[in-house]
């Protein structure tokens, strides 16, 4: 199970700077669960860096989004699932 996060004081080069983190990717390996998992990562993260704002997506045609719920994040839009176009070049 992977969390990366960017801090926006750090990388100015991402899209939303209205939060000083951004969790870029919730990762898991397929066919491996780990109970609590989540919440065990999120718990140390925000001990240890302890942020005052982080802002996170989901892909809402592969996932619920669920978790963002579990960790205690509050939805501030939602948008329709939509397709993605992608150059192998």
């Amino acid at each position: 199970m992977v969390y990366l996060f960017t801090n926006f004081a750090i990388n100015i080069n991402r899209f939303n700077k209205n939060f000083e983190w951004e969790l870029i990717r919730l990762c898991t390996k397929t066919g491996i669960r780990v109970l609590g998992g989540s919440q065990k990562l999120w718990k140390h993260f925000v001990e240890e860096y302890k942020p005052k704002s982080v802002i996170s997506y989901c892909d809402r045609s592969k996932f619920s989004g669920k978790i963002y719920g579990d960790l205690g994040f509050t939805l501030r839009s939602a948008g329709m699932p939509s397709r993605h176009w992608y150059s192998p070049e």
